[in-house]
């Protein structure tokens, strides 16, 4: 969501292609690039996933895929910094003014008080609930 209210182009669920196959699924791909952004929650910090993740992500460089991953504080609070990768991997100029109508989303999210209230006024929740 973030990059596309950004105004960049993305396919979710990306069936990454290589040499030999599908190299793996990828959660986005910067359309028209070679650039895969991927968000790594908690199910990314088992020592048997990181081992997954790092076999993947040779197989990724071996055939010229740059993989960014971002958390959740990433995506929340350092949205410039992904809008910057991406705006790289296009091959244009990086404007951090773009990031704004995701920092509107996030305004108005569960994630921010003023959200949590704006959404408990639209359920009709009372404030002891």
């Amino acid at each position: 969501m973030l990059l596309v209210v950004c105004g960049i182009a993305v396919q979710p669920q990306y069936d990454v292609p290589g040499a030999h196959g599908t190299i793996g699924r990828a959660d986005l791909w910067v359309v028209g690039t070679r650039t895969l952004q991927e968000y790594d929650g908690e199910v990314h910090l088992p020592r048997a996933q990181q081992k997954r993740d790092l076999r993947r992500l040779r197989r990724l460089d071996a055939e010229q895929w740059t993989r960014h991953g971002y958390t959740d504080d990433d995506v929340l609070h350092r949205a410039v910094g992904i809008l910057f990768d991406a705006d790289r991997a296009l091959g244009r100029e990086h404007l951090p003014e773009r990031v704004r109508p995701w920092h509107d989303v996030i305004r108005q999210s569960s994630f921010t008080p003023a959200g949590r209230a704006q959404l408990a006024r639209r359920l009709d929740v009372t404030q002891s609930a």
